[in-house]
């Protein structure tokens, strides 16, 4: 950012305006730099300008969507029975796959369609929802 302003985020920006009207010198420094930046074709984007979003990552919005859309599919695992975990991650890709399992009721089918809800998409290759509901380096055990 041409030495300017330190790199900041949106998170920090919601944060610096929910806790009053007083922003603090930095985050005021990085919106300025980064509307002149914008304002003078610099860059082509606000978004740009801002530092907030570089090719490739994923906006505020949507992260908040995964991390809405993971936490859902863990609850759901969570409250799948079965012998082992391969087992029960079957169990769970069968039931993120159309038709939607409609007839089940309870705390998975609540946990499933908050998943759906998250506004993300749900995916159903196996070795996805691993990734997803597993953590790091218990894959393998059950």
């Amino acid at each position: 950012m041409n030495g300017h302003a330190p790199r900041m985020d949106i998170e920090t920006l919601l944060a610096e305006l929910e806790n009053g009207p007083a922003l603090s010198p930095q985050v005021a420094r990085w919106l300025h730099d980064g509307a002149v930046r914008f304002a003078t074709g610099e860059a082509r984007t606000l978004c740009a300008a801002l530092g907030l979003r570089r090719r490739g990552q994923s906006s505020a919005a949507t992260r908040q969507a995964l991390k809405r859309r993971n936490a859902a599919l863990q609850r759901a695992f969570r409250h799948i029975v079965g012998e082992s975990t391969r087992q029960r991650m079957l169990t769970l890709q069968r039931l993120v796959r159309p038709p939607l399992a409609l007839h089940i009721a309870g705390p998975l089918r609540e946990a499933l369609a908050d998943a759906y809800r998250s506004g993300a998409y749900v995916p159903t290759s196996l070795s996805r929802l691993y990734e997803i509901v597993e953590p790091e380096g218990s894959r393998g055990s059950g």
